[in-house]
């Protein structure tokens, strides 16, 4: 498999400090610009460096090696005069923050989360960090909370699992997110995301044409507390969709797709509820009136302390004329199963 396209290369520099990689993106992609002052002023425009970009360049600045460690992180952020905190949250959704106070810069992660998550975490504070400082070396255009959270979500997700060496994992292990997941020491999300970032802009190698995946993960909000000491449910956290597929499809829409089979007939969140790991083998995907014969894939993650239900569902689905997931199920030794029926 080949990628369409590649990001921009990075220059090696000596790994320094977090500010000294500020200010090496300033001066490489900072503007001297008159604003009618007579004294030109140094610019710098986040839009014009993509987060691929930027991450690319903080893994090499960094020397990154993989699977990227909290120590590392630590290693990092301490050499910068940033000091990494555990922090007790609990029952909350929130997974770090970050702030200043009396000169000194501090990240917190949460101390109950899994490693990778804690990564994550780090990262993206990481990304906050930087984005504020660049204003002590270079004017910033103000932008908005919400896009410099969705940015710092995608280069903790790049920097913890880069593009280019998932496509180096993937030619040789197929599209395993289970697989991917332990490589990188990652979380599922990320693993998941990163994967379809990867096929979007990538073709098979014999016929050139996009690779098609659709990919849900579902996941069991285990932080929330039930009075009643009842698991919560699964519920759908992210939806992926690559190109090459002949219909377009929205998280929204999700609830109108189904899967039939020999007079059988289930709905996705039927699927996601299913007891055990299942390899549906040239199924009818249907959608808004056309149907389409594909595969799927639906692989089940459990935590040693609860071991009764999945608190994780991954669902890939292609094409049936894409052999990938009849290898990934040959690779997890599953055998095809009959479409059951819905409740």
């Amino acid at each position: 498999m080949n990628q369409t396209e590649t990001a921009p290369p990075s220059t090696a520099t000596t790994p320094q400090t977090v500010r000294e990689f500020c200010l090496e993106l300033v001066s490489l992609y900072g503007q001297l610009i008159d604003q009618g002052s007579g004294s030109p002023q140094l610019v710098f425009d986040r839009s014009t460096v993509s987060v691929s970009l930027l991450a690319d360049r903080f893994i090499t600045f960094f020397d990154l090696s993989y699977p990227l460690t909290h120590a590392r992180l630590e290693e990092i952020c301490e050499g910068s005069g940033i000091t990494v905190v555990a922090s007790k949250i609990q029952g909350h959704k929130a997974r770090g923050g970050n702030c200043s106070y009396q000169g000194k810069t501090y990240v917190y992660y949460k101390e109950g989360d899994p490693p990778a998550a804690q990564v994550h975490s780090i990262l993206h504070e990481l990304f906050e960090i930087i984005e504020r400082w660049l204003h002590g070396f270079a004017e910033l255009r103000p932008r908005s909370h919400s896009i410099v959270e969705r940015e710092a979500n995608d280069f903790a997700a790049r920097v913890q699992a880069p593009p280019a060496r998932i496509l180096e994992w993937i030619n040789v292990n197929g599209f395993d997110v289970v697989g991917l997941r332990r490589k990188f020491d990652c979380s599922y999300a990320t693993a998941l995301i990163q994967l379809a970032e990867v096929l979007s802009t990538s073709v098979f190698t014999n016929t050139h044409d996009p690779v098609p995946m659709i990919g849900l993960l579902y996941e069991r909000p285990t932080w929330r507390r039930n009075p009643t000491g009842r698991l919560p449910r699964l519920a759908l956290r992210y939806f992926v969709k690559t190109p090459g597929f002949p219909f377009s499809l929205r998280k929204v829409e999700l609830g109108r797709v189904s899967f039939h089979q020999n007079g059988r007939t289930c709905s996705l969140k039927r699927l996601a509820q299913c007891g055990s790991q299942l390899f549906l083998d040239q199924v009818d995907f249907r959608f808004d009136g056309g149907t389409y014969p594909v595969h799927v894939v639906v692989s089940h993650v459990r935590w040693r302390s609860i071991p009764q239900k999945p608190v994780k569902v991954v669902i890939q689905i292609m094409p049936a004329h894409c052999p990938s997931l009849r290898t990934l199920a040959a690779n997890y030794g599953l055998q095809s199963s009959e479409l059951f029926e819905e409740d």
